[in-house]
């Protein structure tokens, strides 16, 4: 991955995690982009964006200066994002607008689902050395819940890469 075509990497790895969700038989939103900034969340949808650019290798960040250009290295982290709609208050009916327990327990349960699947298809990902070489820095970071929000909620997936800055 170089700093210059960051962009065009990054949509190579999202359709590889569309690659590999699909064969893990995740049900994958029709709705998918690298995204430009903040994420929208206004549907269902799989959305990849830039967290941040930093020095040092993955895992390893330098909170330090360093003498010479020559030896920067330089980490992308990347947020991969499954929203998927859910029952929250105001939606999907039951008592008060509240959602029923079966409908927000079917939804805790696809979610899980959802991180498991994103974890595994980072592992295949790295394993396969798709967008860095296997010897370069993949950092498969924390999976964590957001959400929900509007009827949405997501599981969002950290991945920390090495770049080449030349």
């Amino acid at each position: 991955m170089k700093l210059a075509t960051m962009g065009e990497s990054a949509k190579a790895l999202l359709y590889a995690f569309v690659t590999e969700l699909t064969s893990l038989g995740v049900d994958v939103p029709d709705a998918y982009y690298v995204a430009p900034g903040e994420i929208p969340w206004d549907g269902e949808s799989l959305v990849l964006s830039l967290s941040d650019i930093s020095t040092g290798q993955p895992g390893q960040p330098i909170g330090s200066s360093i003498q010479t250009v020559d030896a920067i290295e330089t980490t992308v982290t990347l947020a991969v994002e499954l929203i998927r709609p859910t029952a929250t208050e105001g939606y999907l009916g039951g008592p008060l607008g509240l959602p029923s327990i079966e409908a927000m327990e079917n939804d805790g349960v696809n979610a899980l689902n959802d991180a498991g699947a994103l974890y595994q298809a980072a592992i295949n990902i790295k394993g396969k050395g798709q967008i860095v070489s296997r010897g370069a820095g993949f950092v498969i970071g924390q999976c964590v819940p957001i959400g929900p929000n509007g009827g949405l909620a997501a599981m969002r997936l950290e991945l920390a890469l090495s770049v080449d800055g030349s």
